[in-house]
């Protein structure tokens, strides 16, 4: 299946949308979680402290690879598979923590698995469209 350039860019922009306001809400969710005390972490659920580290600066990253793909930037491509392979491996911590015995929240689970979705629907758009692509690095 072809795929034209302007729905190319439709695509990358819709998931870069949805990362960057992703970014956001890790940013201020994992900032005010890590820096709110005690209730505010029992409200946020058994959530391990590496995944709320994670996320708090998984968030800054999301804000510059959702910059970087949105203006088709070819760097962007590679931290958009970074940010997918480090968030699989967030996901097997995780995994291994719960298999572990460790208390577990359904929202967690439900997050790292949409978010590990997600982040490789992004890079494999990016390494497709903007790394393998002789107009990377110019603005669509």
């Amino acid at each position: 299946m072809n795929i034209s350039d302007e729905k190319k860019v439709v695509w990358l922009r819709t998931a870069t949308v949805i990362a960057l306001l992703a970014g956001v809400m890790s940013v201020i969710g994992g900032g005010a979680v890590l820096s709110g005390g005690d209730e505010l972490q029992l409200s946020a659920g058994p959530y391990p402290t590496f995944v709320e580290w994670f996320n708090f600066i998984g968030g800054f990253i999301y804000l510059i690879a959702g910059a970087g793909v949105w203006t088709r930037q070819r760097w962007a491509a590679l931290l958009s598979c970074l940010i997918a392979a480090t968030t699989l491996l967030v996901s097997l911590a995780v995994g291994l923590h719960v298999a572990a015995g460790a208390s577990q929240d359904m929202r967690l689970l439900v997050n790292v698995g949409l978010r590990s979705a997600w982040w490789l629907l992004i890079a494999g758009m990016a390494w497709q469209w903007i790394w393998r692509s002789p107009a990377a690095d110019s603005p669509c």
